[in-house]
């Protein structure tokens, strides 16, 4: 699995790599929405208690709480009881990066931005000897995530709970966007300036979706092909699409679905990151480590990439909702 083959490499520590977010906050939308679809489904009886627990967070309707951030007054806009626990579950899911300058939530000093990605390093094949990897840092989505699983299982109390159910939601969706798991070392993509760090999970490779479009980093581009619509009907019906989308069919999907284990998602991020998102038709893609040098992608890459994305996407709803099911159910 994921977290044991990672032993080795995590004894050593770099906290060199920057916030990156995974999916964009629509994304992660998204995946909330399908994890509600899911339960709505198959297990009904859970959404309530997933919605009891959501209004005990800070963020649902508390002084405390950013003005515009609070859940509450954009839930009541909408018309049936059904719509604001769908829209609930997907402020939940992006709520982590929501949060990212309340320091009651991102603590100075203690790097919670890093619970949402790993840099494992990948040095493709026929790179020479000269390149070397970094080390990834021990603080990472793997202790991110069996923190906050324990704390939305067992925290003191309900907020804490709510607190840590929000993070779940949000890591198990940063842990299918397959650059939240590597970070890429090439001879063109190994330091910035005197520290190793590879590509920093695709936001040091920077292209252009097509020749003469703006210049954007390749995690950039990943973290927003499945939505970018952050609307709740908008992101509704992106939603709609996915789940209408016969490929992601619980059925088609159930060799995935199988594994249960978040180290086992993460390998799957990380061998989808080195067969399609670096790779197209078997070659290493282009890209520059400046804006100013950022390449076109190849012909038809967007449209495999999209495909990926969406998968994925929709994997990790899936896998949201079995999560809930099995914890507020025990």
């Amino acid at each position: 699995m994921f977290r044991v083959r990672l032993v080795a490499v995590l004894a050593a520590v770099s906290l060199l790599a920057p916030a990156v977010h995974g999916w964009s906050k629509s994304g992660h939308m998204a995946t909330g929405a399908i994890a509600y679809r899911v339960l709505k489904k198959e297990s009904p009886d859970t959404i309530p208690k997933v919605v009891a627990l959501l209004k005990k967070h800070p963020y649902y309707d508390s002084k405390d709480a950013p003005a515009a951030e609070r859940w509450k007054p954009k839930l009541d806009a909408l018309a049936s009881d059904a719509e604001r626990d769908e829209f609930l579950f997907m402020l939940a899911a992006r709520w982590a990066d929501d949060a990212r300058d309340d320091e009651d939530y991102y603590p100075q000093g203690k790097h919670y931005d890093q619970f949402h990605y790993i840099n494992t390093p990948y040095k493709p094949a026929g790179q020479p000897s000269s390149v070397k990897v970094a080390q990834p840092s021990d603080i990472n989505i793997l202790r991110g995530y069996d923190k906050f699983l324990a704390q939305f299982k067992e925290g003191a109390t309900a907020s804490a709970r709510a607190v840590g159910l929000c993070w779940v939601l949000h890591l198990i969706g940063d842990a299918h966007q397959p650059l939240h798991s590597t970070s890429l070392f090439t001879e063109k993509f190994q330091k910035d300036g005197t520290k190793l760090v590879g590509d920093r999970g695709g936001t040091r490779f920077y292209i252009r979706k097509k020749a003469g479009s703006s210049p954007m980093s390749l995690h950039s581009y990943w973290d927003g092909l499945v939505t970018t619509n952050s609307s709740y009907a908008g992101n509704r019906k992106e939603v709609d699409k996915l789940m209408e989308n016969p490929a992601h069919a619980k059925e088609k999907l159930a060799t995935d679905l199988a594994r249960p284990d978040f180290d086992d998602w993460l390998d799957e991020s990380f061998r989808l990151a080195k067969k399609a998102t670096y790779t197209f038709d078997g070659e290493l893609l282009k890209g520059g480590t400046t804006k100013a040098s950022a390449e076109a992608l190849p012909t038809g890459y967007h449209e495999e990439a999209e495909k990926h994305a969406e998968r994925r996407a929709v994997l990790a709803g899936y896998r949201i909702a079995d999560v809930l099911k099995k914890v507020l159910d025990e």
